[in-house]
């Protein structure tokens, strides 16, 4: 089988060890824009590593379409059919010059680089369910300064499917409550920022991505300790009677006080702070309008990135409108009818790519109810 994705022509079979998804073209889509932007922001081209590359589609993706940023990609993939097809679909794009292979668990893998005095700039980890026991590993192959592209496609326990499943992996508390989703990437961030932080790195989020099914995160890493941000890790409470949420920083969990006359639920540890670096997006959408995605691929990257803008200094959860209602016993009022009143009433009010029925704003729960009522009356 032969397909075309962005500018690779990528050649498979549908093997028991040959995988090729079709849904991750977006988050290959994100990684070209921030392998350019990171390129950009530290003045170098990258060394790139690609611990599960498959059939190569991200690693030829990588090297043929950010122009001079990218020096070269080690692939690497434990499946040895699955890197036999990944070596064909180099020479096929003309790219096997820039490229390395290996044939190694990805632990191996990153703890050989280390033997050999190998570090790279960006680490992709698109690996299938939790990332969290490669990271220490990637983190010691890492520069002292770089990314790492972080998949979690463990959803439905950052969501309260499986609670022990996200204890287990996250050390994480969690509930299937509406925001789940942005929770759950929240959930992911705090944890690799923990297990970078016992490396002596200090990590910190230039993006995060949920495309519908994962989550894909580019982590920046410096190495460092005395700047690991504390205060940004904590807790989200929710009262499920009133709708109300509170966002708590850890130094300050002993302070919660909230009125619900149900059980609360609490959600975390997380990360409590922006899941987007503001600069590395202006980055990427400069990247856009320089690639040569085609129109229709350049309008939704567009439209995405300028929504993860709207989602920056807001607070770490979102309300679902579809939610509120019901709660209520209300219709369901237009969501920008919902953003424009909240921003007339003085209040930060926007969208998020979490969601299509979600809001994000500093509005409390009651004058949400309250504005929600007025729409549709």
């Amino acid at each position: 089988m032969l397909i075309q994705e962005g500018l690779a022509r990528i050649e498979f079979e549908e093997l028991d060890e040959v995988f090729f998804n079709p849904r991750g073209k977006l988050s290959r889509s994100f990684g070209v824009l921030g392998i350019r932007a990171l390129s950009r922001a530290l003045g170098e081209e990258l060394v790139v590593a690609d611990a599960f590359t498959g059939v190569g589609t991200r690693s030829i993706r990588y090297l043929l379409e950010t122009g001079d940023a990218v020096a070269g990609v080690h692939a690497n993939d434990s499946s040895a059919p699955a890197l036999e097809f990944a070596i064909r679909n180099a020479r096929l794009n003309g790219v096997i010059e820039r490229m390395k292979f290996h044939c190694l668990e990805a632990r191996r893998f990153f703890w050989r680089s280390v033997e050999a005095n190998r570090f790279y700039h960006f680490i992709d980890i698109d690996v299938f369910g939790t990332p969290m026991q490669f990271i220490p590993f990637a983190v010691n192959a890492l520069k002292r300064q770089g990314a790492i592209y972080v998949t979690s496609t463990d959803t439905a326990p950052l969501c309260g499917i499986n609670r022990k499943a996200a204890f287990r992996n996250y050390g994480a508390v969690t509930e299937n409550v509406e925001f789940c989703h942005e929770a759950g990437a929240r959930i992911v961030i705090a944890a690799v920022l923990s297990a970078s932080a016992r490396q002596a790195y200090v990590a910190r989020p230039l993006f995060t991505l949920f495309d519908g099914y994962a989550f894909r995160i580019l982590m920046m890493m410096e190495r460092g300790r005395k700047s690991f941000p504390h205060k940004e890790i904590g807790f989200i409470f929710r009262c499920p009677s009133t709708g109300e949420v509170k966002a708590v920083k850890q130094h300050r969990l002993g302070t919660v006080d909230m009125e619900c006359p149900s059980e609360l639920q609490a959600i975390g540890p997380m990360w409590l702070g922006d899941m987007h670096d503001p600069e590395f997006l202006k980055l990427m959408l400069e990247s856009l309008s320089e690639n040569w995605f085609d129109e229709r691929d350049r309008h939704k990257l567009k439209r995405l990135i300028k929504t993860m803008q709207m989602e920056i200094d807001m607070p770490p959860f979102f309300h679902d409108l579809s939610v509120l209602a019901d709660r209520i016993g209300i219709s369901t009022p237009r969501k920008m009818d919902m953003v424009n009143a909240l921003r007339r009433e003085g209040f930060r009010a926007g969208v998020t790519h979490f969601s299509g029925t979600g809001i994000k704003t500093d509005a409390d729960h009651i004058t949400l109810a309250r504005i929600a009522r007025e729409l549709v009356t």
